[in-house]
């Protein structure tokens, strides 16, 4: 009776441990999931940028070969002026934190 008593404990304990590791393996697989689908849409924001800068780098060498350097120069530079102003402006502003403090 004794071993009986002993065999039925050590099954009741596998089952609960069985349980256990299955629901925890669903949740890690959940969660596995969730990462690789977050994975997959940062991978589809990085390949629209590159093919974004391969079209700029693109227009560029189209223009660098019809216009000549020193003209792409001047319509590169004068693209990247509102980036310019806005760097400047948040510049500005943090100068004048620094005067306050």
């Amino acid at each position: 009776m004794d071993s009986v008593l002993t065999s039925d404990i050590f099954f009741f304990i596998t089952s609960l441990a069985v349980i256990f590791l299955t629901i925890l393996m669903a949740v890690l697989i959940t969660v596995l999931i969730k990462i690789l689908q977050q994975i997959r849409s940062i991978l589809t924001k990085i390949e629209a940028g590159t093919d974004a800068v391969s079209d700029d780098l693109r227009d560029l060498r189209s223009k660098l070969r019809s216009k000549g350097i020193m003209s792409a120069l001047f319509v590169g530079l004068m693209s990247l002026m509102p980036r310019i102003e806005e760097i400047a402006a948040k510049r500005a502003g943090r100068g004048t934190n620094k005067e306050k403090n």
